[in-house]
């Protein structure tokens, strides 16, 4: 009961503390509860991929090109790091004009009855969204940069296949895919920072749009094409990643 009177005078209702909580309960339990449902999703699946691009520059006397796709990964993951320091800043400008824009929604009977509070905790969602948006882009950059150096750690093509080579590579692939891991983080907190804008609108409005965008995050991690592309052949693994042999000798031998 203290509780409810507590809430009651600082003009806040059950739903959008029980919208709040959703929210966030949605960003961190989605990843295990969809892995344990429908299983690996497309970043998962693209993990064989990985390691076949890392046993692959084995043979690479120059490795300009994997160092070059590395850097590319970084350019597009730097971009939505910066994105998120302006989304920040703007939110954070925000939360400081959420009085002077409580009174102007006043105005329009769709928002009335809304109150500073009321509106103060819907930017501050969006503020904790775009600052976990932040750190994930910003670690998914690190952890790349990581993978550069292990590059430059490859040894020369004359070890291909040695337990060294081959160690590097797995190490390779995996801070690879854990860059990807935390990129996709990023994103999936924006997915759900776009989906919690309808809640200026309406709190039921909120539950309805997250539930869509929920199923959009799930189609396109289990059921989009994509995600079929990235299963690849049986062999994959055995093909690509075999390191007894030149790349396209083990090609065209499979081939036969």
């Amino acid at each position: 009961m203290a509780l409810f009177t507590s809430l009651e005078h600082l003009h806040i209702e059950i739903l959008d503390l029980l919208a709040f909580a959703t929210l966030f309960a949605a960003y961190y339990l989605y990843q295990p509860i969809t892995d344990y449902i429908l299983g690996d999703d497309i970043s998962a699946r693209m993990k064989p991929w990985r390691l076949a691009w890392a046993r692959q520059l084995q043979w690479r006397e120059e490795r300009i090109t994997d160092v070059s796709l590395v850097r590319g990964l970084v350019s597009g993951v730097s971009f939505f790091a910066s994105t998120s320091v302006f989304i920040i800043s703007g939110l954070v400008a925000l939360l400081s004009l959420v009085g002077p824009i409580a009174e102007a929604m006043q105005a329009y009977p769709i928002f009335q009855g809304a109150t500073f509070e009321q509106i103060a905790i819907k930017v501050l969602a969006l503020q904790l969204l775009a600052i976990i948006a932040f750190f994930k882009f910003g670690w998914s950059m690190r952890l790349h940069s990581y993978s550069t150096l292990m590059i430059g750690a490859m040894p020369a093509p004359q070890k291909v296949g040695t337990t060294e080579a081959d160690a590097i590579s797995d190490r390779l692939a995996e801070m690879s895919f854990l860059a990807s891991k935390h990129f996709h983080g990023g994103m999936r907190a924006y997915y759900l920072g776009f989906g919690a804008l309808t809640w200026f609108l309406s709190t039921l409005l909120f539950f309805v749009t997250l539930a869509l965008v929920l199923v959009v995050m799930i189609r396109r991690d289990y059921m989009s094409k994509a995600f079929r592309l990235a299963q690849g052949p049986p062999n994959l693994e055995t093909l690509l990643t075999n390191s007894s042999s030149p790349p396209n000798e083990g090609v065209s031998k499979t081939c036969k």
